[in-house]
């Protein structure tokens, strides 16, 4: 159904279990029916449905837009392809590596694999003293180790080695995502953030897109926006000391934490979209956003800006395609 781009209506328990539902919020891209058995919240929510079929249409389309969004990288067409093809050439087939099973590369002791370069580099890995000894391999030390790591290194640079300054900063950016995302996961054992699938909180029974002007924006509870002063975009693919920079541009750059269909996974954002979630603290309307940020940024025309707001086309992290609305909850202000 979300692909024919129809307004999807269906129970809270079927959407949990669709692809990155926390993208598809009710109101915005479907319709959540909390308990089907209960005839006066589906017939309600049916007859609201066919009350405003512009509505309806709006929802169908951002449900679609979803659907193909989800499609994108999906793998299972050419697996079902290739099973297919080996069954009609009698032919075994070869099985893919389980989705669950972890890499050797993907061990916790690997969270700071630039600090590990960056140390390895410098020679840090042969100190013997008693503090690093302590920290060194042991995973719960793992964030001491790379301050002291990070402590090193800038002293190095300070005494006559400004060529290892971007491993320095390479350092810095492994500590600040970590140091947030052990923050974050301590202040989440008390404070579980709101529903994600009703996070848009309007007056109507689904969101007229003409409107986004007049909502208040209120970042999801458990966000970060972390600021580096220096370019960190040529520190994304390096797998070898040889791939390190000589020379980190100067920046800012941004990177967000806290996305709830990416726990803890680091995103990289421009400085509109770090200033948008910055400023998306429920006391400013979108609109208000808007003129705030072309008052410290420079204007593009404010139907661009809002457009941005919704669906920015300019966050590509890692494997992921996030946007200002994903980890914000908009809010009706009356």
């Amino acid at each position: 159904m979300l692909l024919s781009g129809a307004c999807l209506v269906a129970s809270t328990e079927v959407l949990r279990k669709l692809p990155q539902w926390h993208r598809l919020p009710h109101g915005y891209g479907c319709v959540a029916v909390n308990n089907v058995h209960d005839d006066n919240e589906l017939s309600g929510k049916l007859a609201a449905v066919v009350r405003r079929p512009e509505l309806a249409k709006a929802v169908g389309a951002r449900g679609r837009a979803f659907a193909q969004n989800c499609q994108e990288d999906v793998e299972f067409p050419a697996r079902l392809e290739e099973i297919l093809s080996a069954a009609a050439q009698r032919r075994p087939l070869v099985a893919s590596p389980a989705a669950g099973v972890q890499r050797a590369h993907d061990t916790p002791s690997n969270r700071f694999p630039l600090t590990r370069m960056a140390a390895a580099h410098a020679g840090i890995q042969e100190r013997s003293s008693p503090q690093f000894a302590r920290v060194r391999d042991n995973e719960e030390g793992a964030l001491e180790w790379s301050r002291l790591v990070l402590a090193a290194l800038r002293s190095a640079v300070a005494n006559g080695r400004p060529e290892i300054q971007s491993f320095a900063q390479a350092v810095e950016v492994e500590i600040g995502v970590a140091a947030a995302a052990e923050e974050m996961q301590a202040q989440s054992r008390g404070s579980p953030d709101a529903d994600p699938l009703f996070r848009v909180d309007i007056a109507e029974w689904a969101w007229d897109g003409r409107a986004l002007g007049s909502l208040m924006l209120v970042r999801s509870s458990g966000l970060r926006v972390l600021r580096f002063d220096f370019d960190i975009s040529e520190l994304r693919e390096i797998s070898k000391i040889e791939e390190f920079p000589k020379v980190l541009r100067t920046g800012p750059s941004f990177i967000v934490l806290g996305d709830r269909s990416a726990p803890n996974q680091p995103l990289s954002v421009d400085q509109f979209t770090a200033r948008i979630l910055e400023l998306s603290d429920g006391t400013l309307t979108a609109d208000q956003i808007v003129r705030r940020i072309e008052e410290e940024l420079g204007s593009t025309g404010k139907a661009d800006h809002l457009a941005w707001i919704e669906k920015p086309d300019g966050v590509r992290p890692a494997g992921f395609k996030r946007n200002a609305a994903d980890l914000t909850k908009a809010v009706h202000t009356l």
